[in-house]
């Protein structure tokens, strides 16, 4: 889930989190006792969180914007009839989104 990093506020634990680039220019999140990803920050387009939506612990506020790379997505997944606006690839813009994380 993208978030811009200005628009995320720690409520608490990010000081506990621990952090490795798993490839050059993509930083990943993690909890150091479960082990759980949390988020990734990658150098482009820089101040994007991508946050792990399933650690949310309540209901998101975001609506869908848009399908992202569905040239590539699976034959036997169904890509519904809702007027959204359908990306080959990734879209340019991230989200901007308000996010909450605890």
């Amino acid at each position: 889930m993208p978030v811009r990093q200005e628009q995320t506020r720690w409520i608490a634990g990010r000081d506990q989190l621990r952090h490795f680039e798993s490839s050059p220019g993509k930083l990943r999140a993690f909890c150091p006792r479960c082990g759980s990803p949390v988020y990734s920050l990658r150098s482009s387009p820089a101040g994007v969180l991508r946050i792990r939506a399933g650690l949310l612990d309540e209901p998101s506020r975001a609506s869908l914007a848009s399908h992202q790379h569905v040239a590539s997505r699976a034959s036997w997944w169904p890509l519904p009839e809702d007027g959204l606006p359908r990306h080959e690839e990734a879209m340019a813009q991230a989200s901007t989104q308000n996010s909450r994380i605890n």
